[in-house]
């Protein structure tokens, strides 16, 4: 970043002729801490001023540097740049073009680079407002250089600026009523409310509003077939209504947007929260008052998030790792069984091996009647359990709706998925080793235990037996817990009589010593 002597140094420059005098202690500096810096390379021209300043007020912004350097007395710079005749050049990120004087191509590589802060009278900038313009204004006896950055930060946006006494900062937004903005905060976050603010009424949705709105404000999508100008005035009264929600549109040919919300049933309404990054549950909105009772209800929590939930596999597709989707690990939640589940993204390779280790554990534990394993990609299905990071396996066990989940946080390998199940397991495992060379079957007897196991679990839940099996198992659990329970205060007063046991010998021996 610019030091803080340079900046006072440019300001005070730029006040009084708007260009910096290139030398060896602003040359370099300008250049690295600069996205655009314009650079007039001269042999002691007399006309200096006047060519500069007439330059600056075709541009009539503040959005870069302009520095002239004067080759007869600064030769090592012009040297270094290869200069060896007047000329002019334009560094952007770093990168040199060259032009034979100010030509009006560089006029428009400078604006096309930075829209900058243009200066304007007051009274045309009212002109711009009541017309609706999006814009940002700056008021004040001078440019802080704090508002020069937020200007560089948001280049796509028309930034003004008003000689005024007072100092004031404000967004206008088409239908919206002028917004001020409290300097204080910081050069980010002016950067981010401006990006988010300044996104139109009613605009189609893209991925530049998803990029603009920088997780601001929740987005509203209407989707038609085809929108037309009574959608755009019922759209302009809810953007009006609800200002802290973006209001956006999309029709059937929006192919990419339609990507990241897939709707099904054409009109629909959704709204994207920005703190989950999930839509809504869709609904139907063939009116104004559907959409604004839909907000309603979004805006009193009464609309949950729309789940992703992928098509489930054919059973008969499915190998020794059962892949599940969202509904189904939601069964997983209420079954009387021992259910260990992978949860992760296939997209990563890290993924993709902890697959191969479930596959591994699957096949050796694929005797265990009352254990499932499966695997869920979270890339596709959207679930709520008792951990959010992934790749993890969680495990839930219990019965009668006091199912408890376990987040299992151990590298994932075949011997850690084992000792879960027999850590955490309500049912004992028959399994001899963690050595899979002893404990693997072939894929055929492995997928042949599995389908025996399913078969024999549905004839016994539908016996008169399984609820009275499930008493049984239930009173064990709560014995196993009981004794689990006892064990560990047992092992916290054993803990507890050696520090005190410890502690009494030392005092001894520190009294007799």
């Amino acid at each position: 970043m610019i030091s803080v002597l340079f900046v006072t140094f440019f300001l005070s420059v730029i006040s009084t002729e708007s260009y910096i005098k290139g030398v060896p202690e602003t040359f370099g500096p300008s250049i690295e801490d600069n996205y655009l810096v314009v650079v007039y390379f001269h042999h002691n021209d007399t006309k200096l001023a006047s060519i500069l300043n007439s330059f600056k007020e075709k541009l009539s912004t503040e959005s870069f540097i302009l520095m002239e350097v004067d080759c007869t007395q600064q030769k090592v710079i012009c040297a270094s740049e290869k200069v060896y005749s007047p000329q002019v050049i334009m560094y952007k990120d770093f990168i040199a073009k060259r032009f034979n004087g100010f030509t009006s191509e560089l006029v428009n590589e400078v604006r096309n680079s930075v829209k900058g802060i243009v200066t304007l009278p007051d009274e045309v900038l009212k002109t711009k407002i009541l017309r609706k313009d999006v814009l940002v204004a700056f008021y004040g006896p001078s440019l802080p250089d704090k508002i020069v950055s937020v200007s560089k930060n948001v280049s796509s946006i028309d930034f003004f600026y008003v000689n005024s006494p007072a100092s004031r900062l404000l967004i206008s937004n088409g239908n919206f009523p002028v917004i001020n903005l409290n300097m204080d905060d910081s050069t980010e976050k002016l950067s981010s409310l401006i990006r988010s603010k300044s996104i139109r009424a009613v605009s189609r949705l893209s991925s530049s509003v998803l990029e603009d709105n920088q997780n601001e404000r929740d987005i509203l999508v209407y989707a038609n077939e085809v929108i037309s100008q009574s959608d755009i005035e019922m759209l302009e009264k809810i953007a009006l209504r609800y200002q802290d929600i973006i209001v956006s549109y999309l029709t059937t040919k929006d192919t990419k947007a339609l990507e990241i919300i897939p709707f099904k049933t054409f009109p629909s309404v959704t709204i994207l929260s920005m703190k989950s990054k999930e839509a809504t549950v869709f609904s139907q909105a063939n009116s104004l008052e559907d959409v604004e009772k839909y907000v309603e209800k979004y805006k009193k929590g009464e609309i949950g998030m729309f789940r992703k939930n992928e098509n489930p596999l054919n059973e008969s597709a499915q190998k020794i790792l059962r892949r599940i989707n969202a509904e189904q690990f939601d069964e997983y939640k209420v079954t009387y069984l021992d259910s260990v589940i992978l949860l992760c993204d296939t997209t990563s390779e890290e993924c993709l091996e902890a697959i191969k280790d479930f596959e591994t554990a699957a096949n050796m534990l694929s005797a265990e009647k009352y254990l499932d394993i499966a695997f869920v990609d979270v890339a596709h299905n959207t679930i709520e359990t008792c951990s959010e990071a992934y790749p993890v396996m969680v495990m839930y066990t219990g019965f009668d709706g006091k199912r408890i989940c376990f987040e299992d946080r151990r590298p994932i390998t075949p011997q850690s998925v084992i000792n879960l199940v027999r850590e955490r397991g309500k049912f004992p495992t028959k399994i001899g080793s963690f050595v899979p060379e002893k404990e693997m079957k072939s894929d055929a007897v492995a997928l042949n235990n599995k389908k025996k196991n399913l078969e024999e679990r549905k004839k016994f839940e539908a016996s008169k037996e399984f609820a009275e099996k499930i008493k049984v198992w239930k009173g064990v659990s709560n014995i196993k817990s009981g004794l689990m329970d006892a064990k560990n205060e047992m092992r916290k007063a054993r803990d507890v009589f050696t520090e005190d046991t410890a502690f009494n010998q030392a005092h001894n021996h520190q009294s007799k010593s």
